[in-house]
This record gives C-alpha cells, sequence and structure tokens, in this order.
C-alpha cells in the first residue's frame, strides 16, 4: 500500500497518524474518568492521611507546561544549533531538511512518550488509587473507625473543597512525578546522543544535572506539600523514567544520528 503512495501522500499519513496517536493517548484520561475513581476505605490506625492540607508549591498546569517544553524547546535549540553550525561553520549544504527531519522525530516520540506515561498513570491511580496523606481533613468523613469497627468502607465526604475531594483518593502513583521523570530523562538521554561538545566538554551535563535537579526538586516538593506517600513519588519516577527510556532507545534505531 505505501508503495502505492507517492512521497508526499506518505509523509501526511505518516504525520497524521502520529497526531491521532497523540491524541488519543492524551485524551484517556477523560475516558478513564468517565467510569469513575476506586472509593478506599481507611483504617483507624492510619496516620498517613492524617495531615493538613496545603496548596500546591508546583500546579498541576506548572508540571505539564514543564514536563513538556522542556525537553521540546531542548531539541529545538540543540537541532537549530546543529543546523546552524554545520551550514555557517562547516559550510554543509542540506542541513534545513536533515533539522526538520531530527527536530519532528524526536519531538513525535517524546510526545508519544509522555502521552502513553500519562495513560499509564491514569489507568493505576483510577484503578488502585490510595487515599492522599491529607485525606482527613479534606474528605471530613461522617464515619470515623472505632476500636469496634477498625476499618471503615462505607461513609461520606463532608468536605467543602470540590476539587481536592476530587481525587483525595488518586494518591498512587504521583501525576508530578511521572510527567517530571519522563519529560526529564527524555530530554538527558537526548543530549546525550546529540551533544558533542569537545571544546566545552562539561556543558552537556551540566545541562542534564540541572535537568535532573529540576525534576527532583518538583517530586520533592509533593512530599513536603503534604500530596503524596513517598512510594507514590517512587512508583511514578520510575514509570517516568521507564516510559522515556523505551521509546527513546526504540526510536533512536531509526533514526541517523548527526552529532555536534
Amino acid at each position: 500500500m505505501a508503495k502505492l503512495l507517492s512521497p508526499k501522500s506518505q509523509l501526511a499519513a505518516r504525520i497524521t497518524s502520529d497526531l491521532l496517536l497523540i491524541i488519543l493517548l492524551h485524551v484517556s484520561y477523560f475516558i478513564i474518568d468517565a467510569f469513575g475513581q476506586k472509593r478506599l476505605g481507611f483504617h483507624l490506625n492510619d496516620d498517613t492521611i492524617k495531615l493538613p492540607y496545603k496548596v500546591d508549591t508546583v500546579s498541576t498546569l506548572g508540571v505539564a507546561l514543564y514536563s513538556y517544553l522542556l525537553p521540546i524547546l531542548t531539541v529545538i535549540a540543540v537541532e537549530l544549533f546543529t543546523a546552524l553550525f554545520r551550514r555557517f561553520a562547516l559550510d554543509e549544504a542540506n542541513v534545513w531538511h536533515q533539522m526538520f527531519y531530527f527536530m519532528y522525530n524526536f519531538v513525535i516520540t517524546y510526545l508519544i512518550a509522555a502521552g502513553v506515561c500519562f495513560l499509564l498513570t491514569t489507568l493505576i491511580k483510577y484503578n488502585f488509587g490510595r487515599l492522599r496523606p491529607h485525606f482527613l481533613e479534606i474528605c471530613q468523613p461522617d464515619t470515623l473507625p472505632s476500636p469496634a469497627q477498625p476499618y471503615v468502607s462505607s461513609y461520606t465526604c463532608r468536605g467543602t473543597n470540590r476539587k481536592a475531594l476530587e481525587d483525595v483518593f488518586l494518591s498512587f502513583l504521583s501525576g508530578h512525578a511521572s510527567a517530571a521523570a519522563v519529560g526529564v530523562t527524555y530530554a538527558v538521554l537526548y543530549l546525550q546522543e546529540r551533544v558533542h561538545l569537545k571544546v566545552v566538554p562539561l556543558v552537556r551535563p551540566l545541562i542534564q544535572t540541572i535537568y535532573i535537579c529540576s525534576c527532583f526538586y518538583v517530586i520533592f516538593t509533593r512530599f513536603t506539600d503534604f500530596k503524596h506517600h513517598v512510594t507514590d513519588l517512587i512508583g511514578g519516577l520510575v514509570l517516568g523514567i521507564l516510559c522515556a527510556l523505551v521509546f527513546f532507545l526504540r526510536y533512536l534505531s531509526q533514526m541517523q544520528t548527526i552529532g555536534l
């Protein structure tokens, strides 16, 4: 079938299929949310859900912008600089076509990796979940555990913070951690593969270190804001790293490497 299409038609089909896949992965949240989340009970002596509610240090919108813009802008900047260097310093021809080729492939690969990470995070949250550390303050359940009934599974939340109530059962795993991890891991892997500055060799590891530190800062705020338990953060971190690794290495073999 592909042989019957012109090169332009093949390119259009490739771009269309890529965009449809990315859109489907990212709208999966609304499909899963329509089925509702798992409601969980709680124990009498569970001190991990008695912490106070705090406002997010890094908002959901903030971590979304961070996790998408960091790797995408990194790819754009590196590929543009590479093309300019090869065109004007090395006087090479046909650099712009290669620039857009690499730019498109690395960005699309990341968007797919981030979409899969988002889908898996949502599936785990809604099918397993966990009570957030501030559960009792936000929920204010009408029935509390007692020595006679140490575990309560049937109760009604009387809290008035509707936004916080919507995700009070979705502590595991951390969406902030998985989003930050997939973005930073992909950006670090990309820099390792595409940037080789012999004149200033410390630039790449310095940038990579800054990226990694920023990721751990985002994750750490989720603990200090009492939004997640430690295992929630570890789970999100591992998931984000794995998604970035799998997709980066999977598609890297299909790209011809031209480094700085």
